[in-house]
């Protein structure tokens, strides 16, 4: 199967790793694989294998343009013509919306990497009429699904779990964490709107003995923070950090299928993490973790309640990875959509 994946941008992020180890897998497994993307920092090809065609389509960006939209639909029919692939992938917003009208529909699968907790009406609108531009629309949990049905987007709408491949066994030999506490909480997220951060500052606050470790930030955090608190920075393969925390926690506004909870999960970890998104379909309440509302002395208190008890904490890490391998493999989820390109060949 000649498989051609587009994006709107190369820089590293959930949507771009899931796109890299679908494409990776889709590749290893024979198919011939091209990667279109836009502008940016280029995480994205570094994560592609050798193997896989990349073609860098600059006039493919998030802002609004009509001179460079028009350029993008143009360089995208020119690329389908050249190539005539059999499947089209399409992942997140705007490759989607110029995707679909350049694409032959019958050809065309799309990924909304987060549904839930949309709140911009006219996208809803642009979403509602391209669900027409394509023949499957996946979400990344059962409430994308829902939210997409809300909003009267019904048309061949499912939904596939992201997954990983299994976690590596290279670990890190230290980070600038003094193990003078009692336990490392760990948080793998960007500092922005969408992560909420002043969560965690605020958790930490009330459980001083715990270090409370951010990686992620891309500049150094400049506001105030419990001295429990650090802020590392941006690390090359930061889930490897996992194996040095005890617990994970994502604080955060709006998620789809958040990718450093599954990898916390594929190293053991239990999770508490904002109940947003799909968020509550991985983490389970009281089975590997928790999800929450954003409330301080809730995550506290989950997180006192797990780090305290060995016999809670030793079975939240064996559901975890028990989790993980069950549902959330990189080889389930690229079987899955496999399955959802075999059906649109067949027209069914």
């Amino acid at each position: 199967m000649r498989i051609l994946q587009v994006i709107t941008r190369s820089d590293a992020g959930g949507a771009q790793m899931v796109l890299a180890l679908l494409a990776n897998e889709q590749a290893r497994l024979g198919h011939k694989v091209t990667v279109v993307s836009g502008p940016g920092d280029g995480s994205l090809w570094k994560w592609l294998s050798s193997g896989i065609e990349r073609i860098d389509c600059q006039s493919l960006q998030r802002a609004l343009s009509l001179k460079k939209d028009l350029s993008a639909f143009c360089e995208l029919r020119k690329i389908y013509k050249i190539l005539k692939p059999d499947i089209i992938h399409l992942h997140t917003s705007k490759a989607g919306t110029i995707g679909r009208l350049a694409f032959p529909r019958r050809k065309v699968i799309y990924t909304v990497h987060g549904f839930d907790g949309v709140e911009f009406g006219l996208y809803k609108q642009i979403e509602w009429l391209m669900q027409f531009r394509c023949s499957a629309l996946v979400g990344v949990c059962h409430r994308d699904v829902v939210a997409m049905k809300e909003a009267h987007i019904t048309r061949n709408v499912s939904y596939i779990f992201n997954g990983i491949a299994k976690p590596s066994e290279e670990c890190p030999d230290s980070w600038p964490v003094p193990d003078t506490f009692k336990k490392v909480i760990l948080c793998v997220a960007r500092l922005s709107p969408q992560k909420n951060h002043f969560l965690f500052l605020q958790t930490a606050a009330l459980l001083p003995d715990f270090a409370f470790v951010w990686i992620g930030n891309t500049e150094t955090y400049s506001g105030e923070a419990p001295k429990n608190v650090f802020f590392l920075g941006s690390f090359p393969s930061a889930s490897h950090y996992c194996q040095l925390c005890d617990l994970f926690m994502l604080p955060s506004n709006y998620e789809g299928l958040p990718m450093t909870i599954i990898e916390a999960m594929s190293y053991g970890k239990p999770v508490v993490a904002s109940n947003v998104g799909g968020v509550s379909e991985i983490v389970r309440n009281d089975v590997n973790g928790y999800a929450l509302a954003n409330e301080a002395n809730l995550f506290a208190e989950k997180i006192q309640y797990i780090l305290t008890n060995k016999e809670v904490y030793d079975r939240m890490s064996k559901n975890a990875v028990d989790i993980f391998s069950r549902e959330l493999s990189v080889e389930q989820m690229t079987a899955k959509y496999l399955d959802v390109y075999n059906s649109v060949l067949s027209g069914k």
